[in-house]
C-alpha cells in the first residue's frame, strides 16, 4: 500500500473514515492519512498538531451515528444543531427519547426526521 501524498485531492473520503476537530479546524482521518474539505474536494494534509477530538452521537439510542461537520461547524454550533433538530425531531415524531417508552414505530420516525435536520443544516450522519 501506498501512502497518498501531501497535496493530492480526492472527490470522495474513503469508507470508513471519521471526523476530527482540532481546535476550529475540522480534519477527516481514514487509515491514517488526515484530510480537509477544499470546495467539493478533500485535500490530503499533514496530520494536525494539538489536542483532537473525534465528532461523534452521544446518546445512547443513536450512539452508533457519526455526525460530520461537513462544513467546518464548530463543537459548539453542533451542540446547538443538534439540540434544535432534536426539538424538531420531536415535534414532527410526536416521540422524545428522554420521556417516550417502547413506541418503536415513533423512535424510528424521530431518528429519520434527526438526521434528515441535520444534514439540512450541512452535516453528514452516518
Amino acid at each position: 500500500m501506498v501512502r497518498a501524498p501531501i497535496g493530492v485531492h480526492v472527490s470522495h473520503l474513503p469508507i470508513g473514515y471519521t471526523t476530527v476537530v482540532v481546535g476550529a479546524a475540522t480534519y477527516f482521518l481514514a487509515h491514517d492519512i488526515y484530510y480537509k474539505k477544499h470546495g467539493k474536494d478533500y485535500v490530503v494534509v499533514e496530520p494536525p498538531e494539538g489536542k483532537t477530538t473525534t465528532v461523534a452521537a452521544s446518546d445512547s439510542q443513536n450512539s452508533e451515528w457519526l455526525i460530520y461537520p461537513a462544513e467546518g461547524q464548530s463543537d459548539k454550533e453542533l451542540e446547538r444543531d443538534r439540540y434544535q433538530c432534536h426539538r424538531w425531531a420531536v415535534s414532527q415524531s410526536d416521540y422524545d427519547p428522554s420521556r417516550s417508552k417502547n413506541q418503536h414505530s415513533k423512535r424510528d420516525d424521530y431518528y429519520r426526521a434527526q438526521a434528515a435536520c441535520l444534514e439540512g443544516r450541512g452535516y453528514v450522519v452516518k
